[in-house]
């Protein structure tokens, strides 16, 4: 009796701690990565589903839970959804100090209407698959930098570096005698300068992204060539802009339809930036207010005696003053900066930050860095876009103002 009471005990030992402790615990595990945002852990995928008991159906549900917040995630915003699980995002509006992005396709109209005169009732499959194409490579450039994607518009996308960030701005109604004040002020403006660099970085990885995929357009458009309505990707052109401001941050919309953006004079600002590309003969423009705060650590110039701090180096921006003036109502006159190059910029790190498998492509490499352009019209010439002839050009008509309040 005692050696049958002996294996009996350890028979249900060995049974509980394999057979439900060591799956609960599994579960549990599961059940706290999803809870931290990290809706892709591996741990999921080990979970037995062959199961045909509770055990069972709860791995089979938890597995059904990753892949629908997995859809969730994407039809909304991955760092959105995150920040929702973390029970970072507070639902109250707040004033935020962000770095807005917007981008779109240059001829993007005649674009679609190539593909409907090739493709026909085809064409919106073409479309969507070309697009889709196009804006997964950005994407990936606006999520390794650190931004979140607020919205597509058609080809147009909106991101914003600093939208998640805990902000909270009630520092600004300390007296100045308190030195908490200028504490709370100096790291608030760490982080802004951080973000609107990340912005800047994740913008110029875009244009490796941009070579890479024209290259890639090519490849496809040649290998197609000889099929009947020929499939074909376009070689494209994009218009980036940057402006850095306070804006209004929250969850918008109805209780059917909600999303969480950014709106407000800083945000129009940033859109009037990047429709201002073509005239300015750039690809990425940011505002005087992005310049003005980055210059002096970040942009050798005359304020910073033409150097900069040895920390910031790695993170040193190279951008002129496009020579033409445009009145701002709050603001007055401004000037727009394109954005030339990040010297020291690591493009290989930084995409293999997301994709360890990730090859540099040296040819498309000669858009950034090192390698990159030192002028303007070195990029210019880079991505064949023409020189303007400034003296013709007005920032100042009817279609180009900006209306910026005070």
């Amino acid at each position: 009796m005692a050696v049958v009471f002996f294996v009996s005990v350890m028979f249900i030992l060995i049974f509980s701690r394999y057979a439900i402790s060591k799956p609960l615990r599994h579960l549990t595990a599961s059940a706290e990565e999803i809870q931290k945002g990290n809706f892709n852990t591996a741990i999921i995928s080990t979970l037995n589903t062959r199961r045909r008991d509770e055990i069972g159906i709860l791995n089979k549900s938890t597995q059904d839970e990753q892949e629908f917040l997995n859809t969730f995630a994407r039809f909304t915003n991955r760092g959105v959804a995150k920040a929702i699980a973390r029970k970072e995002i507070d639902f109250e509006p707040h004033l935020k100090d962000v770095t807005i992005f917007f981008s779109d396709i240059r001829g993007f109209t005649a674009i679609s209407d190539g593909f409907k005169n090739r493709f026909g009732e085809e064409s919106p499959r073409e479309i969507i698959g070309f697009l889709n194409d196009y804006m997964s490579r950005m994407v990936n450039c606006v999520t390794i930098s650190g931004g979140t994607i607020d919205k597509f518009e058609g080809d147009a996308i909106m991101a914003v570096w600093g939208i998640l960030r805990d902000e909270d701005l009630s520092f600004e109604n300390l007296p100045d005698s308190d030195p908490k004040k200028q504490e709370f002020s100096e790291k608030h403006l760490l982080h802004v300068k951080q973000d609107a660099v990340s912005a800047i970085r994740g913008t110029i990885a875009m244009r490796y992204a941009l070579m890479q995929y024209n290259k890639d357009a090519e490849a496809f458009t040649k290998a197609h060539e000889n099929e009947e309505k020929a499939k074909y990707k376009p070689h494209i052109r994009i218009g980036c802009g940057i402006n850095t401001g306070r804006a209004t941050c929250g969850i918008m919309g109805s209780e059917d339809k909600m999303e969480y953006t950014a709106i407000g004079d800083s945000v129009n600002f940033a859109s009037r930036t990047e429709s201002s590309n073509k005239p300015c003969g750039t690809d990425i423009l940011i505002t005087q207010d992005t310049y003005n705060l980055l210059k002096k650590d970040y942009i050798r110039c005359k304020e910073n005696n033409f150097t900069l701090p040895a920390e910031n180096e790695t993170n040193e921006l190279v951008v002129e003053q496009i020579p033409v003036e445009f009145e701002v109502k709050g603001k007055g006159a401004q000037h727009f900066y394109g954005v030339v190059n990040m010297p020291q910029f690591d493009i290989e790190a930084f995409f293999k930050t997301a994709d360890k498998n990730f090859v540099l492509d040296e040819d498309c490499a000669r858009a950034v860095g090192k390698t990159g352009p030192k002028t303007l019209n070195e990029m210019r010439n880079l991505l064949g876009i023409p020189i303007p002839e400034f003296e013709s050009v007005n920032l100042n008509e009817e279609e180009n103002k900006i209306q910026v309040k005070k």
